[in-house]
């Protein structure tokens, strides 16, 4: 059995582990292509993938124990925490603020590209991520407890990313551990419960 460094914790690894012990990285031993795309939100969205998929494999696996409530409450927090890592992805490609909300939208809109949502029209994929972005902003837009929690999730994620890469997952176990972060009934929520109940 070799040993090679981690590719995001760069501690040393087995080359036939499938996930870092330390870190969580996916393949952690696998060499990532350095060639840039033509598209720099496709770029922002490659270097965000591996910590996405992480943190959506322990999302599904942690929402199918729970009840409809609980579902919701940790599908909320991650939203914003997906949000914090495509924003860090951003900073690493020293993207121009005024540009993060076009490659937020990117990576939001590059979600609907899986596979199992293949029936789905393009156009309502690009309505959806733009109505998922939309509603973000009208949480964080909130001067309350609910606008502070929204941008503590982001801030949590962006910092977590920067430092654990994929490895950002066990930061976002611990938001949904947190009982403090509570999303309750405010018309934000009934339409994000509306929206998502329309499409499942």
């Amino acid at each position: 059995m070799a040993l090679k460094p981690c590719r995001e914790c760069k501690k040393k690894v087995s080359t036939e582990a499938t996930v870092c012990p330390s870190c969580g990285a996916p393949d952690p031993t696998r060499v990532l292509s350095l060639k840039k795309s033509e598209n720099i939100y496709e770029d922002i969205w490659l270097y965000a993938k591996p910590a996405y998929d992480t943190v959506l494999a322990t999302f599904n696996y942690v929402t199918a124990q729970l009840d409809e409530d609980n579902a919701f409450r940790i599908f909320s927090i991650t939203g914003y925490f997906y949000r914090g890592i495509f924003e860090a992805s951003c900073e690493h490609h020293n993207l121009d603020k005024s540009d993060f909300k076009k490659a937020a939208l990117y990576c939001f809109r590059r979600i609907w590209d899986d596979e199992k949502y293949k029936t789905i029209s393009n156009a309502k994929k690009d309505s959806m991520a733009l109505d998922t972005y939309q509603r973000m902003e009208d949480g964080l837009r909130l001067d309350d407890s609910v606008g502070k929690m929204c941008s503590k999730i982001i801030n949590t994620a962006k910092k977590s990313f920067k430092e654990s890469g994929a490895g950002c997952f066990a930061d976002a176990s611990k938001l949904w551990k947190d009982p403090n972060i509570q999303f309750t009934e405010t018309p934000i929520t009934r339409n994000v419960k509306s929206f998502f109940s329309k499409l499942f």
